[in-house]
């Protein structure tokens, strides 16, 4: 009987195992998804400013232009044709400007890091 008693033990240890080993993994994926989060905030930030810094440029450069063709009106439409044209390139390469360095830093975030900075 000790030996059916010694394997219910081991059994017993092993599921509290497996439930350590799940509960640590989801502290892990609650961190990685904690730091995601944050750093897309940090980065919609910093687009929204980018975009609103750029609309005031565009602006701007509408007016001077347009004082130098002596058309506001004309301004404004070299600097739509100026953001059409940027936006276009932005587009043709999205992949290489924005999926790629997406791609590359979302797997830093989740490859295992170094020794040092922690044991995932």
């Amino acid at each position: 009987m000790t030996i059916l008693e010694d394997i219910k033990g081991l059994l017993n240890q092993l599921v509290h195992l497996a439930n350590t080993h799940l509960k640590y993994y989801q502290v892990v994926a609650l961190e990685k998804l904690v730091e995601l989060f944050s750093q897309f905030i940090a980065v919609l930030i910093l687009v929204l400013t980018s975009l609103v810094v750029w609309l005031f440029l565009s602006v701007w450069l509408s007016f001077t232009i347009g004082a130098g063709l002596g058309s506001s009106g004309l301004g404004f439409l070299v600097m739509a044709g100026i953001n059409l044209v940027l936006g276009v390139l932005l587009y043709s390469y999205r992949t290489v400007l924005f999926v790629n360095p997406l791609i590359a830093w979302l797997s830093t975030l989740f490859i295992a890091r170094k020794e040092g900075k922690g044991e995932y």
